[in-house]
C-alpha cells in the first residue's frame, strides 16, 4: 500500500475527516487531499505529526509495518 492509502485508511479508522485532520497538522485541506492521492508525499515531519493524530507510527505510514499500532 502507499503512504496515501495508509494515511487515509489510519484517517478513517480514527473516524476523523480531512479537514479535521488538515487542521490538527496545521496543513492545508489540499495538501491532506494531495497526501491521500499521492499526489504529493508528504515530509518527514508532517508523517510524524499525521503519525501522532492518528495514533499510529510513522513507519506505517511509510509501510514499513503491516500493523496499525
Amino acid at each position: 500500500m502507499s503512504i496515501g492509502s495508509n494515511i487515509k485508511a489510519a484517517r478513517k479508522a480514527k473516524g476523523i475527516t480531512q479537514k479535521e485532520l488538515s487542521k490538527k497538522i496545521n496543513k492545508t485541506f489540499s495538501s491532506v487531499q494531495k497526501y491521500e492521492l499521492d499526489i504529493i508525499q508528504p515530509p518527514v515531519d508532517v508523517i510524524r505529526d499525521i503519525a501522532g493524530v492518528l495514533d499510529c507510527t510513522p513507519a506505517y505510514l511509510m509501510g514499513w509495518e503491516e500493523d496499525y499500532e
